[in-house]
């Protein structure tokens, strides 16, 4: 294992730390994004539809919204190079976002039929020329976040069609569409990637501890990693990393502070969204914060029944009681 590593770049810019925010469609909004407090190297939001921003969709301009002071990515999905080039254009291009992913890697069955997300591994052309147009809408350093396969077909033609027009770093998700988040991500596959890449490459699948990350990034020669699941109702996973690739010591949560983690997204999640969808959306946030405490699962279902903000901090305030 490794001891150390190296804060990375992409395209003109410098990331202070190899330790990404993953996109994850449903939870690295806003509220969720600012609940890392910033340690992350760079913050990827969920996923937004190019098509939607071209229609000017009121819901995906408010997935614009950024935190003043944290280095933000957007994630774009779609499968039409001119509405790529259109949105970058008039809209991204306004914003303090510090680069522009590309969606090749979301499994859902609803996305994959309209032929976006990673139904484009199938499409190296199309991929390219996304790419291409993207590169000429902006000075933004252009990503794409890739999984390793879909059906038959591995991501690597889709890989090299990105390379071949200018593409700035490769996210590579070591599974197959078909496995969704079933299996073990495949790092033999991204080192594959990362040995024919020119440009820095980025790991992403089951890193769950920095002594994981620091040996994936060795035995796959890949520069950074992409931190999702993880993080879920766990946002300190990355000041952990970003200490102790300082050199510097962590010391764990307690039970307390998790749940003063959890009442805080709460509210954070409210003031952002409004107190219903807050209330509806942090319910699965919950199973990270309140890991290993006891009656967790019943703890949850009951705040899986209340509608208020008020009720939810309730619950919780009480469960606080347990740990003075």
């Amino acid at each position: 294992m490794i001891s150390t590593c190296e804060p990375i770049k992409i395209g003109n810019i410098n990331l202070k730390s190899p330790f990404l925010l993953a996109p994850l469609a449903g939870y690295t909004d806003k509220a969720f994004r600012e609940m890392t407090e910033g340690w992350p190297g760079l913050m990827y939001t969920e996923m937004v539809s190019a098509k939607a921003l071209f229609y000017k969709d009121k819901k995906s301009f408010e997935m614009l919204d950024k935190i003043e002071g944290f280095d933000e990515a957007i994630q774009l999905f779609g499968n039409e190079a001119s509405v790529f080039y259109d949105v970058i254009s008039n809209y991204i291009n306004k914003t303090d976002f510090k680069l522009i992913d590309i969606n090749l890697g979301c499994p859902a069955p609803k996305i994959v039929k309209n032929k976006m997300g990673s139904y484009l591994i199938k499409e190296p052309q199309v991929v390219g020329e996304i790419v291409r147009a993207c590169k000429q809408a902006t000075d933004k350093p252009i990503t794409i976040k890739i999984r390793k396969s879909f059906e038959e077909m591995q991501s690597l033609y889709a890989i090299e069609a990105a390379l071949e027009n200018g593409v700035d770093a490769i996210c590579v998700h070591g599974r197959k569409r078909e496995d969704f988040y079933k299996n073990n991500s495949d790092y033999k596959y991204i080192k594959k990637v990362a040995d024919m890449s020119p440009v820095c490459t980025i790991a992403n699948g089951d890193i769950d501890s920095y002594e994981k990350a620091l040996d994936v990034m060795e035995y796959t020669g890949c520069k950074g990693v992409l931190i999702g699941r993880s993080a879920i109702g766990n946002p300190q996973i990355f000041k952990e990393f970003a200490r102790k690739f300082q050199g510097l010591s962590f010391d764990e949560l307690g039970e307390k502070d998790k749940i003063l983690q959890a009442i805080r997204h709460l509210n954070l999640a409210c003031e952002y969204k409004g107190e219903r969808l807050g209330v509806c959306e942090m319910r699965k946030n919950y199973p990270g914060y309140l890991k290993g405490i006891n009656n967790n699962a019943s703890i949850r279902n009951e705040i899986n029944t209340k509608k208020t903000k008020a009720e939810v901090e309730k619950i919780l305030y009480d469960l606080l009681k347990n740990f003075e």
